[in-house]
């Protein structure tokens, strides 16, 4: 990829040694090949025929083609590209015409057949299950995805997307942000459909809007003019021409990238790691600059085997990625600035992925880093490459930055490299760089460069930066090195909670940092409730021991759904980050609130795997 940052500031000249020098004790996990699917659901049962016939003939919404309806943000899309800003933007986000928006009493019967209500369709049955479902046509597209807003449903409504090609894909809840977001996954083409099935014995309100959807129009890749030289990608490699012995694997890990923030769709790199637990969590390392919230991660669309069928093969050719096996939805784990990283925990994955090894080992001078990345070059979206860099413990004498416009002050958190094989571009950021053996030492994050912008096939006299994984690890190590299991031990700020009576299995630890009051942190104080007989969950204070402001408890699932489930709620709006581990596997779950923001209620139904 190659880097402008939102702004662009001179490094100070740094001695890298510090970076290099040898390391005592490092720790170091090698790679797994293959590993089976993780999470996937199949749906139940299909779409009802009913509600599909009425579908059918029930005439779409309708936009304007996004060269008559959506000129600025195209614009700006373009602006983005050519100024080399990143993560490379492929779509954009545009308003329905006219909002959908749905409350249904959950006790009222919907009668059998199907009934069009205002921009959608109802469909009842004799058990008292109802369906609903909507069409969007959007002119001139090549992806379509839409964002549901204030989604209440009850658990076990199951929803679909499909296009005019395509077989309704199924999906749940676990798609759903904290702030009861959801973006469906993307179909290709001109339209999407919509459809949700509601349990029959579901009480309460359900409630939906969709205001808004996001595009990425149809096109060379589906993308706008602007960003890269015509000629360029002339350098790039295909991953199956690649004679490197770990590549295979670092295939196998690699994930094309796509998410929603900012008013559009964008793309990056990453891959799967391996950590020391069995089963092992889907764990992908990406860019912070790529993205850094839960929302983001939640919109996440990560698509696998996304390459050329064989050496030779049409190169970049015309790859239809509805045609892909894909993961949607992640958990955000850890991300930072410093070292440039997100890490997350995929709700799923598909059968056949490699897990790339990691190593704390500073990288040496002359090391080799390779990697498999998915550049945008030329304006074309390329499939699975192949580079490989040259480690240069020499400093960095021009500019560089991180995509904040913060300089890079501290160098030892990056390594730099001299690219010698295939190039990178927007759209590689992200993609892990390992050594031979299949071990990540680090996580793309652009160029140093002196003007004008490096074209990603023309670097000479450039550096190639990753984020150096040895600084990375210390932010992540709980997940991919969890501890030795063992009962959780009570105290002041840690809460243990019951699976079976009396195992204090799930160990609660919870941090709040506030501006209010001249800006306060520190740990949340346990309440036990375990004297009055509740002992799958307990309350948090963190003022006064008199105010209680969190609720948390545990529910076995594992008959349900194989997972353990957490519920919280509170009544504050200072930041919070809440920590659950189960002491016997090693597992453990992380939650994020932001200050001066009221926390959400979360009824997490998939939190951590049943034995």
């Amino acid at each position: 990829m190659h880097l402008t940052m939102r702004q662009l500031h001179r490094c100070l000249p740094m001695v890298m040694l510090a970076v290099f020098a040898p390391s005592l004790g490092a720790e170091q996990q090698g790679p797994r090949f293959p590993v089976g699917s993780v999470g996937e659901q199949a749906s139940a049962h299909a779409v009802p025929k009913p509600l599909l016939a009425a579908m059918g003939s029930f005439a779409p919404v309708a936009l304007r083609r996004a060269e008559e309806g959506a000129v600025d943000e195209l614009d700006a899309m373009s602006r983005h590209n050519s100024q080399g800003k990143e993560p490379r933007q492929v779509g954009i986000n545009r308003r329905l015409p006219e909002p959908i928006v749905v409350q249904v009493s959950l006790a009222q019967r919907v009668p059998p057949g199907a009934t069009a209500d205002g921009l959608g369709v109802f469909a009842g049955s004799d058990t008292g299950a109802w369906t609903w479902g909507t069409r969007v046509r959007v002119p001139g597209a090549g992806r379509i995805r839409l964002h549901l807003a204030g989604v209440e449903l009850p658990a076990g409504t199951r929803l679909w997307v499909w296009g005019a090609q395509e077989a309704p894909r199924s999906f749940g809840l676990e798609l759903m942000d904290y702030s009861h977001e959801l973006w469906t996954p993307s179909v290709g083409g001109e339209t999407i459909a919509l459809a949700l099935d509601v349990p029959s014995k579901a009480t309460g309100e359900a409630r939906w809007s969709i205001r808004d959807l996001a595009e990425v129009p149809a096109g060379e890749g589906g993308l706008r003019p602007g960003g890269a030289k015509p000629d360029a990608g002339g350098c790039l490699i295909d991953a199956n021409c690649s004679s490197d012995g770990d590549v295979a694997i670092a295939q196998a890990s690699s994930a094309h990238l796509q998410f929603v923030m900012n008013g559009g769709d964008y793309v990056c790199s990453g891959n799967l790691l391996n950590p020391k637990a069995s089963p092992a969590p889907p764990y992908l390392l990406t860019a912070n600059h790529c993205f850094s919230t839960q929302g983001e991660a939640s919109s996440l669309e990560a698509f696998w085997d996304f390459q050329t069928a064989f050496c030779g093969d049409s190169f970049p050719g015309n790859i239809d990625l509805s045609s892909l096996p894909r993961s949607n939805g992640a958990r955000l784990l850890a991300t930072s600035l410093d070292s440039d990283f997100t890490f997350v925990q995929l709700n799923s994955i598909p059968t056949g992925r490699a897990l790339l090894g990691w190593t704390t080992a500073p990288v040496s001078d002359d090391d080799l880093v390779s990697r498999v990345s998915y550049p945008v070059a030329g304006n074309v979206q390329y499939p699975q490459t192949y580079s490989q860099s040259q480690v240069d413990n020499d400093p960095p004498t021009f500019q560089c930055g991180d995509s904040g416009g913060r300089p890079l002050s501290d160098l030892s958190k990056f390594i730099y490299s001299d690219l010698g094989q295939g190039g990178i571009y927007g759209g590689s950021s992200g993609s892990v760089g390992y050594i031979a053996g299949g071990y990540a030492v680090g996580q793309l994050f652009g160029f140093c460069y002196s003007p004008p912008v490096p074209d990603g096939c023309n670097t000479a006299g450039y550096s190639e930066i990753d984020g150096a994984f040895a600084d990375t690890y210390s932010s992540i190590s709980q997940y991919l090195s969890p501890g030795p299991s063992g009962q959780c031990i009570p105290s002041a700020t840690t809460l243990c909670i019951d699976d079976q009576p009396g195992d204090q299995r799930f160990e609660v630890q919870v941090q709040f940092s506030t501006s209010s009051g001249g800006g306060l942190s520190g740990p949340g104080n346990s309440i036990s409730l375990s004297g009055l007989g509740v002992t799958h969950g307990g309350l948090y204070w963190f003022f006064s021991s008199d105010n209680p402001e969190l609720l948390i408890k545990v529910i076995n699932g594992c008959g349900l759904n194989n997972k353990f489930w957490i519920f919280f709620a509170g009544t504050t709006n200072v930041g919070l980050t809440i920590v659950v581990t189960d002491t016997q596997s090693g597992h453990l779950v992380s939650y994020t609130s932001p200050d001066q923001v009221a926390l959400a209620t979360v009824q997490d139904t998939s939190a951590l795997p049943c034995p």
